[in-house]
């Protein structure tokens, strides 16, 4: 007697749902990473985060290292493909139709922090020079 994983019914469920999110997007794992505080996300939502807020983990804020790979948690991914097929196909197609508008999730392509951050320097600089210390005042008391 065989079993076929394939063919058995799994309860389609919010709390299985649930347990399957990436906590940054909201949606279904997608190519999800491990970090090694065992914290679970989306591979670009990974990515993003740390590019955009830095190498802490997004949820409990541990040290995430420099070395650390972002590989894909291959047995997670597995169980993500098996219990939301339709799901994933549709953020497969998704990514693809985005690739091939030129529109990518990717940090690499985000606006650098640091740049913004120099912008901001610039202005409070010249408020100050111009004798406007109360425009300082007002960005700095937000």
């Amino acid at each position: 007697m065989s079993s076929d994983l394939s063919s058995a019914v799994i309860p389609y469920t919010d709390e299985l749902t649930e347990k399957f999110s990436c906590p940054i997007c909201l949606e279904i794992y997608f190519e999800p990473c491990t970090t090694c505080c065992g914290h679970s996300f989306c591979k670009k939502c990974l990515q993003s985060s740390i590019y955009m807020a830095g190498q802490r983990c997004p949820l409990c804020k541990e040290w995430i290292s420099n070395r650390f790979p972002y590989s894909v948690n291959i047995a997670l991914w597995d169980a993500v493909q098996f219990l939301f097929p339709n799901e994933v196909k549709s953020r497969k197609a998704v990514d693809a139709s985005n690739i091939s508008k030129g529109i990518s999730r990717q940090p690499s392509e985000m606006p650098p922090l640091d740049a913004f951050l120099q912008t901001f320097d610039r202005v409070m600089l010249a408020a100050l020079a111009l004798g406007l210390p109360w425009l300082t005042y007002l960005v700095l008391s937000e």
